[in-house]
Parts: C-alpha cells; structure tokens; sequence
C-alpha cells in the first residue's frame, strides 16, 4: 500500500505526516536530508509504501496501552536546481547516500531528469527512464471495474459542466484561417493559448493551484486536488477538449498551430532544438479527415503538413524540420517505440492524440508509447473522455503530465478510491479536477451561437411480410418461453449487466435482425433450428452463438460477428471491439493482418462477401426505396442548387450488403464505408459521395461512421434499425447534421411496430432521461433501472400471456 507523505526538517531527523490529513506517520533519522532541504533550493515529494497487514495494524481504530512500530519502505523523490546539482551529490555521498533511479510516473512531467550518482561515458548523455528498464512496482492501485450506466451518467454530466467561463474573448484567430470560427471555437482557442503559455496567476481558465496572499504577495500555491503547497507550481501545459462531436475540435486545434506558427516568426532567437511541428497521433481512419481540415480552412501554403505512416515513412522524418504538422498513426507510434524512432528522437512543439480514448488503457504499448514522446504541450481530443471506467480519464491525465496525480495509485488515492467510498465531497473534489483539465461543450449548451439548420425527425413504423411475421413469431414465442423460464426462477436482466450465465440477448438479436430483413440476416445455427421445425431449438443450441476473442478472451456474439465492430480472419482468430484496434498495419498494404499471426482478415473485399443480388426484399427495405425516391425527387425538394443526398445506417455489414441489392435494382448511385473498408476505399467514397451529384446515397455501419467522417453534403439520414445506444445513434446523425451542414436534416427511424424494436425504443429515452438527470439524483439505483428493463421487456414479449 503506497500513501503519499509531506517531510518536514525537525533539528536532524525528518518528520513524516500523511498528505491530506496532516496526521504523523513516522520519522526518518536522516540528518543529510535536513541539511540538504535547509542548504539548498530542494523540494521532496515522497510516499510510504506498507504492507496490507502493516496497513490494517497503522489504520487500527482499536485503542492500546502500547503504540508499536513497523518499519516502512520510504520512496522520496529529489526535486532540484541544475546549479546545484554537484553540491547536491557530494553531501549525499558524504552521508552515504546514494540516488536510486525513479519510476517514471513519480516525476513531474515537465522536469528534466538526472540523476549525478549514475556514471556515463565521457560525452555521453544520461538514458531515458524506459531505457534503464526499470520495473514498475504498482502498488496502491484500485482495480477498475466497469461502471454501471448511473456511474457513467454522473461522470459525464460533471464534464458537461465543464464548459467554461462565460466571457467574451479577446483573442485574434490566425490569418493563415480563411474559415471563421466560431465563438465556442474561439473560446477552445483562448483556453489552449492560456495552458501554452503555462498561466496560474490571474487565469482566466481553471487550474488546479490555488495562491495563498500575505500583505498582497503570492507566498505559496495549494494545489486544489492533495492540499500540497509549492512556491514555484507546476503547471499543465495543456489539457483536453473534449466538445460534444460535430462541434470542430480539429478545426481549434488548427487554429491553436497556426496561432503558435504566428507567434514564432516574431520571435527575434526561436528556440534552439526544439522542433515546431507539432505532431498528430490518430486512428488510420482519419487522416484523410485531417488532410480535408487543413485543405478546407487555411489559406494553400500557410500550414505545411505530412503524413507518417507506412514504409516510405522515414523519407517523411527528414522533412520534419519543415513541417507544421505531423500526422501518425496509434500502431505507426507503437511500432516506433520499440525501435525508438524518429518520433521519439525529436522533441515537438507538442503532440495531440485525435480520438484520446485511444490510450485509455494504461497497460497497453500504445499508452507507454504516448506519454514517452518528448513535447513542450500535450492535447487531447475526444468527444467521450469516460467509456467504461473512471481511470480512462485518469490515463489521459497521466499523459499529460498533470502534477500530483500521473500515477494510476497517486490518481486511486485522491479520486477513485474517496468516490468509491461515497466520500463526502468526492464529487465536488472531481468537478474541480475537471475544469482544470477539461473543456466541454454540448450542441445544447452552444445552439444559440452555432446557428446550425434545424434538425428534424419522423419515425416510419413497418409492418412486416407475413412469411417474416410468422419467423418473428415463432422466435418470439421461444424467446418468450425462456424469459418467462428466468422469471419463476427469479433470475433478473441476464446477460444485460449481472453477468449471468445465460444470455437472452442472444435471442432478442434474433428478434432484431428478423425485424430488418426475415431470414436473411440469421446465423446458421438458427437457420438450421428454424427450418428443423424448432425441435433443435434449444438454448444451449443458442448459448453456442458465441466466440472468444484471441486477445482479451472475452465472449463474442456470433449474432454480432456480422457487425462493424467485430475482425476476422482467414486463420479464424477474432478479436472483440476494443482488440480490433492493434489490427492496423503501418504499411502500404490495404488488407488488415491477424496481430497473432499475420493472415489477412476475412471479407476485406467487399465483393467477396456480398450474397447474390435477389429481388426479395424485406419491408424496411422497400419502405427505404419508397422514401429515397420521395426525397430525392427535386421538385419536393426546398433547394434546387445541391443534389439532395441521403446517409443510410445500420449495425451490421451484411444488411448493408443487401441494401446494396436494392440500391442497384432500383438505380440509385451510391457509396459504401464500413470496418472493412481499407484506408483507401475510405477516402475515395467520401470523395466520390461529396464531389459526384450523381451519387446521391452512403450506406454506412453506425460503427465505421463513429471517427474522422464528415458527411455534409447529406442532408437526409436513415437509421434502419434503433441501436442499444442513444448515443451511438446521435454520433452517426452528427456526422450529417454539425458545423458545414447548410440545409436542414431530416432524420427517419425505422421501426417495426409491436416487436422488440419498440422495447429497445423504450431503452434509449429511458437512459437519455437517465444522463439528464442523474446528477442531482443520487438515489437512483443500477438495481431499480435493471428491474424495470426486465419488467419491460417481460411485457413486450408478452410473459404474461404465457
């Protein structure tokens, strides 16, 4: 168990009270360390590292005649001057003394290491932390859990608060923009120039020190978070924007770039070997959306830009001294780590992670990768700073070198653990942390001054083919038999957050597909019990629907192999949603490979996979034809100047490939995005879905439109089935209807009435009224929530009736 602890010079021993409550823990007999915090400009930060059975007896409540003592191991870091490092050394050595290597995440960030007891070479200079390969002791370390969906909603509700002062800023957007920004854009760009610039003194953006007067002068600097007080504070130079998607966040980040560039050419002496590009780390996906930012925004030439990736890539690093922006990949980064790269051996004017989220898992290489680049600023971009745990905001923290709490224990101690324990004003201590290290918009909160179009809804209800009603049906009926099997045996929500054994969304996924197109969507083994008559029809028949991801080993639904979330390849290795992201390649080639043993993913090639043309469609799609000819017919049409184009989502790939069919049956031009789509068939897509009046349709899955897609030049959108996730629906519609959009947006849902889709309905407004709410409501309970979901669900396959 690893506390922080203050020291403090008693006469010659050192007196060890616990950070935060002040209480004694102990003392040390070492008088060099007086002598050296009286003599010298020297600042320590430390922690006492005890047992859990030392820990129990120090935290004992029980009162005994006798106080007893345990030895503890001490970490203290030494936080100097460089002048005074040799005198330093030698008053160490004298009393036998000797520095030991750090871990990195005990060092501020923003501090040069060095340590005078390590020997070097005559010339040489002294070796990264990673270099020395140090092994990290994780001690004091909360185990993450995932967090339930009211958890989850208090979370973000406190960073929707975090949308800064309300003032009007004084800030002149570069003459390199030929876009204007808009106010919240400008208000990102003051907020980012001010962390640059390292400001805690008369800030205008929250920071995370506090400053104590005495006759009128700034005497110390109390940080907000631990309580510790410094005289010359650290602070974070830089931060995370983290605005709702559609309102331009690369667009602000540009416009903070092209700010410093302004900056730097009035500099008489720039600074010497420090690079002034500034590179970008994000997903493969979108860099062709970065390419279009910089084409779009700025005037041709002002903003020099490349891109490093793939294997002529170290052609690009000899470039990098006249480039503004560098552009890379989260796997091109990974790699180069290993190797130590070009872009670990320049220092950057500061590095940005597009799509942060990234790197929110601290074990991972691409999050060591992140934090080692060497950079003056440090940014993150990410529309959803929280997905499944509290530390992946931490891990963001930890990148950006916020003091006091890099550390993933430093960040359990002061934030998670206070918060699991219901801590009084835990809450309060995390909105602060927030605003000091966030900045946050909702369309909502920034509607009045975006002025964008007007969105409209209107939902189709269907109403299935009798040969699929009767499929419905006779899913439905043994869907119906085994929820009302759980419901006598008192079994709640399997599957849905209890983790229990059995797992009827299997079958409600069933239920899903049959509402969008019949049999056509269903696994084999379903078919298989289907066309059996149903005797097969058992659930431990539909319990085998499920895989195993080779790299995490979690469970994978086979009724979702068929979505955009899920890579498999020709070896037959599959890999969940959140493994799919080691599956990039870093070089020219189009085709994702097996990260365990190269082979190519299956179905890379569209046309591989689609099932023959056939004239059978279902309800939903020809109700989808019915209102692409309506809408795209100009007389009904308000404007005659841009062709009316449409964007068409669904979940899973192969209903794209049959809507696909219908398409093409019916004439309609289109283009195609999905998880499959390489890098290249990507870009040209968009390109094609922007530039062509003829191709007025883009089918996409709901997953594949989630990053780095802009797709304005639609003003109709079509969702084919409703989604688990409200939100996941809302970031597909905003990739349509966000800042360019000049029309107004229709958007249509298509529903089949009386089925499951009205329950999943149901769901989605029952968590959007959850996350509007859940701040101030402290009683709700993820038992309530969960207990009416199964009620609702009983009712809407009709239990009762059974």
């Amino acid at each position: 168990m690893a506390t922080p602890v203050t020291l403090s010079p008693l006469a010659d021993i050192i007196k060890l009270c616990f950070l935060g409550s002040g209480k004694y823990a102990g003392f040390l007999d070492l008088p060099a360390l007086c002598k050296l915090q009286k003599e010298f400009t020297i600042e320590y930060t430390a922690v006492m590292i005890a047992s859990n059975s030392q820990k129990d007896k120090l935290t004992s409540t029980k009162t005994t005649e006798s106080h007893n003592t345990y030895d503890c191991l001490v970490r203290i870091v030494v936080n100097g001057v460089k002048s005074e490092e040799r005198a330093v050394s030698k008053l160490l050595s004298e009393a036998g003394l000797i520095l030991q290597h750090p871990f990195s995440t005990e060092l501020y960030r923003y501090v040069h290491y060095h340590n005078p007891h390590y020997l070097l070479r005559p010339g040489s200079q002294m070796p990264t932390l990673e270099a020395l390969f140090l092994l990290t002791d994780r001690t004091n370390v909360v185990s993450d859990t995932s967090l339930d969906e009211v958890e989850k909603s208090r979370f973000m509700q406190i960073f929707n608060s975090a949308n800064g002062p309300a003032s009007t800023w004084n800030v002149t957007p570069s003459p390199r923009l030929r876009s204007t920004l808009k106010d919240h854009q400008v208000t990102a760009l003051a907020m980012m120039m001010e962390k640059e610039c390292g400001i805690v003194d008369n800030a205008k953006f929250p920071t995370l020190w506090n400053s104590s007067n005495s006759s009128g002068v700034v005497t110390q600097y109390r940080h907000k978070i631990t309580g510790i007080s410094q005289r010359n504070p650290i602070p974070v130079y830089g931060g995370i924007l983290a605005d709702e998607m559609g309102l331009g966040k690369s667009l602000s980040l540009l416009a903070l770039v092209s700010s410093s560039l302004d900056s730097l050419a009035d500099q008489d002496t720039p600074d010497i070997g420090v690079s002034q590009a500034t590179l970008i780390v994000t997903p493969k996906s979108t860099i062709p959306g970065w390419q279009q930012q910089v084409k779009s925004h700025f005037h041709v030439g002002t903003l020099r830009q490349a891109v490093y990736h793939g294997k002529s890539r170290r052609q690009v690093a000899l470039e990098f001294s006249q480039t503004d922006i560098v552009l890379t990949t989260y796997e091109t980064l990974r790699r180069e780590y290993a190797a130590k790269g070009p872009l670990f051996t320049t220092s950057w004017r500061r590095v940005v992670l597009d799509e942060a989220h990234h790197v929110r898992n601290r074990s991972s290489e691409v999050f060591e990768a992140v934090c080692s680049v060497s950079s003056r600023s440090r940014w993150c971009l990410t529309g959803t700073p929280i997905h499944n745990s509290l530390d992946d905001y931490g891990a963001l923290l930890s990148f950006l070198g916020v003091p006091l709490l890099m550390d993933k224990s430093q960040f359990d101690f002061w934030i998670t653990s206070p918060i699991n324990r219901k801590q009084p004003n835990s809450l309060t201590v995390l909105e602060d942390l927030v605003r000091a290290t966030c900045l946050r918009r909702t369309k909502e909160v920034v509607q009045d001054s975006l002025q964008l179009p007007l969105r409209r809804e209107r939902i189709a209800e269907i109403k299935l083919h009798q040969k699929d009603q009767e499929l419905y049906e006779l899913f439905r009926g043994k869907t119906t038999r085994i929820v009302a099997g759980l419901a006598k045996k008192g079994e709640i929500s399997p599957g849905m957050s209890k983790g229990n054994d059995v797992n009827v969304l299997t079958l409600i996924n069933l239920l899903r597909r049959i509402c969008n197109h019949g049999e056509d969507l269903l696994p084999q083994s379903a078919l298989e019990a289907w066309r059996a008559n149903s005797t097969s029809m058992d659930w431990e028949m539909m319990r085998s629907c499920n895989k195993t991801c080779d790299s995490c080993e979690c469970l994978i639904e086979e009724l979702d192999f068929l979505s955009d979330d899920i890579a498999e390849f020709d070896c037959h290795h599959s890999f969940c949603v959140l493994c799919t992201t080691q599956c990039e390649n870093t070089g020219t080639e189009e085709v994702r490979r097996c990260p365990k043993c190269a082979a190519k993913q299956t179905g890379s090639d569209h046309s591989a996979s689609r099932p023959k043309p056939t004239f059978r469609f279902s309800a939903k799609v020809e109700a989808l034809m019915q209102n692409l000819r309506t809408e795209q017919t100009l007389e009904q049409h308000e404007s005659k100047t841009l062709p009316v184009k449409s964007v068409i989502f669904s979940q899973w790939t192969k209903m794209l490939d049959l809507i696909a069919g219908a398409l093409t049956h019916h004439g309609f031009q289109f283009q195609r995005i999905d998880g499959q789509s390489s890098l290249k068939q990507r870009s040209t897509a968009i390109q094609q879905f922007k530039s062509n009046p003829a191709c007025t349709v883009m089918i996409a899955t709901v997953g594949s439109a989630g990053e780095g897609v802009e797709l304005t030049a639609a003003n109709h959108v079509h969702l084919i089935e409703p989604h688990w996730s409200p939100m996941a629906e809302a970031q597909a519609i905003d990739r349509v209807h966000r800042i360019g959009q000049t029309r107004d947006v229709m958007v249509t849902r298509y529903i089949v009435s009386d089925t499951i889709e009205n329950y999943i309905q149901w769901v989605q407004h029952e968590k959007l009224e959850l996350i509007s709410h859940s701040l101030g409501s402290n009683t709700i309970l993820q038992s309530e929530i969960e207990d009416a979901r199964w009620k609702t669900l009983q009712k809407a396959l009709g239990v009762s009736d059974q």
